[in-house]
């Protein structure tokens, strides 16, 4: 403070002299230390008036579970220094102002409070108004004096705003790794996850084959310290492959390798066994799968009484669980529904041998698998096999096979006529001579080795004769309409039913008189008289009961592409 005496005048002597004298000062109501002066001439004097230091403030500001403190303080100048934070992109309160004062080492408290987790996070602080009067003492300026986290320092956390403009503050990672339980069930997948935590922390889903076990789930360990949280999904998935999928749902980046936020897959575990190729990282929001192989151990099953004994080797492609299945026995079910449990993938069968008292002549074995389910690909398909069937210690011929959806195989043994029902029956015959007949819906006949034949009956169905001189018979048009997968001219026949077809055909006639192959599949014999037309480039065999009058053919079988066919090769029966 300075006081300047403008207008000293003297006329010679004490009495004649103007003087000014500063008595005391105050300021703010305090006295100012050495406040008297004498100003005996024109000129000015000072005093220094001493620094009161300003009161600090304490501010809270927003709720939540985590807390952040920020101590703040300022070189005020014509104010005080005005700012902003952000935690992790977003501003926590409005405009605040400074009032500690930095050079008497005093600091405000701002308490931030909010749910940002235990992951890394980003703080930047903006300097809103700085001002500048040419000098050190005339400079407003803002100061981070420190930072904590959760109770903990964060290292770095002093920075000096010397001008406007924004700071940043990185808040690393202080997880603690979690253990999480989910679902019931006697089979349990372990899952070791962590994370790189930027902006909040990872979030993912967990599947088992293409089924979400929980909700959303929230990773907490820290990669980089090397935590793990453990996560144990229990269920009842069987011993069978499985596929597990790791959903990464918030993937976040910042521009660098520190503020990048990534979900890892430690480990993975299925029933205490490691899973392999189980460890990855997923660096943006995607989905990763993981095939957990097979661990199944066969078993072997007992059922039923009596001299007689039949073993099925069974085996199976588990998929969401395992194969089931009955069996019969010339019609009669032994036992309840069965459950498979070796990998065909691994070479496992289950022994599954049934007694009873069947006898020594010809038996028909059913197989049903009732469980059939397929997720989009052959990882990912629920089949059942038969490895193979024996009988009183002899094998059956013919007796290893694949069911890939849910349907009943019957298997002769060891020669016999099997015949289905009005469903869509599989039949196989074995080496020796057959005579399968499946009745109404759409069959698949297989008749194996031997002079099998095979009578489709109602429906459209897929004959397959084998090895052998096979017969392919057809009793009515009502039969008509069949494919053939391999016809061998001149070894293999079609016998047709002469009353069951009409157009005058009879016993005994010259077939190559009722018969032509040609490109259009059109009769050429006179209105009224049936004729057997073999449609070259379709490889399809028709009959036209009225010959070249107006009604229609009708399509009797329908062969495999480049098959000839003669009229020697179809046999008229009664």
């Amino acid at each position: 403070m300075e006081v300047s005496f403008l207008n000293d005048a003297w006329g010679g002597s004490a009495s004649t002299d103007r003087n000014l004298y500063v008595d005391g000062v105050t300021y703010n109501g305090k006295a100012v230390p050495a406040g008297t002066a004498s100003l005996m001439s024109t000129g000015a004097t000072s005093f220094d008036v001493p620094v009161s230091g300003p009161t600090p403030v304490n501010t809270t500001v927003g709720t939540g579970a985590d807390t952040m403190v920020l101590k703040i303080s300022e070189d005020a100048w014509n104010g005080h220094a005005q700012y902003t934070v952000k935690v992790d992109g977003v501003q926590v309160g409005g405009v605040l102002t400074a009032a500690a004062s930095h050079a008497l080492g005093q600091s405000d408290t701002l308490t931030l409070k909010g749910a940002w987790g235990a992951g890394a996070h980003k703080v930047e602080v903006s300097f809103l108004n700085d001002a500048w009067g040419g000098s050190a003492s005339t400079d407003r300026n803002l100061y981070v004096d420190g930072v904590t986290y959760n109770g903990k320092a964060v290292a770095s956390s002093a920075v000096s705003l010397m001008s406007s403009g924004a700071a940043q503050v990185f808040v690393p990672a202080t997880t603690t790794a979690v253990n999480t339980t989910i679902g019931t069930g006697p089979d349990a997948l372990v899952l070791k996850i962590s994370e790189d935590a930027y902006q909040g922390d990872a979030q993912y889903t967990v599947k088992v084959d293409g089924v979400q076990v929980g909700g959303t789930l929230t990773a907490h360990g820290s990669h980089a310290l090397g935590h793990s949280d453990v996560v144990t999904l229990n269920g009842n998935w069987g011993a069978g492959a499985h596929n597990v999928e790791v959903s990464f749902l918030n993937d976040a980046w910042g521009g660098s390798a520190s503020t990048d936020r990534n979900l890892h897959v430690d480990s993975i575990t299925y029933n205490g066994k490691a899973v392999p190729s189980s460890s990855f990282v997923i660096e943006r929001s995607d989905t990763v799968p993981v095939s957990v192989p097979a661990t199944t151990t066969a078993v072997n099953t007992t059922i039923g009484t009596g001299p007689d004994t039949m073993v099925l080797k069974i085996s199976e492609d588990a998929y969401q669980g395992d194969a089931q299945y009955t069996v019969k026995v010339d019609g009669v079910q032994v036992g309840g529904t069965l459950t498979a449990h070796g990998s065909h993938a691994l070479g496992h069968s289950d022994a599954v041998t049934l007694k009873g008292n069947w006898g020594a002549g010809a038996h028909k074995v059913e197989v049903s698998f009732l469980n059939d389910t397929w997720g989009g690909s052959a990882s990912t398909d629920r089949n059942l096999y038969v490895d193979a069937i024996a009988y009183n210690g002899q094998t059956v011929p013919s007796s290893s096979f694949v069911i890939e959806r849910t349907d009943t195989v019957a298997i002769s043994m060891p020669a016999a006529s099997l015949t289905g029902d009005a469903g869509n029956n599989t039949i196989y015959g074995n080496e020796l001579n057959n005579v399968l007949r499946g009745l109404a819906g759409n069959d698949k006949l297989t008749g194996g080795a031997g002079n099998d034949t095979l009578v489709g009956g109602l429906g459209a169905d897929t004959l397959e004769g084998g090895a052998g001189a096979d017969v392919f018979r057809f009793d009515s048009l009502a039969e008509a309409g069949d494919r053939i997968t391999d016809f061998a001219p001149g070894t293999d026949a079609i016998e047709v039913s002469v009353a069951g077809f009409g157009g005058k055909l009879t016993l005994g006639l010259d077939v190559a008189t009722r018969f032509v192959a040609n490109t259009t599949g059109l009769a050429t014999a006179p209105a009224g008289t049936g004729q057997f037309v073999y449609e070259t480039d379709t490889a399809k065999l028709w009959w036209d009961a009225d010959g070249a009058g107006g009604a229609a053919a009708v399509t009797v079988a329908t062969f495999a592409a480049g098959t000839t066919l003669h009229a020697s090769d179809i046999h008229l029966i009664g």
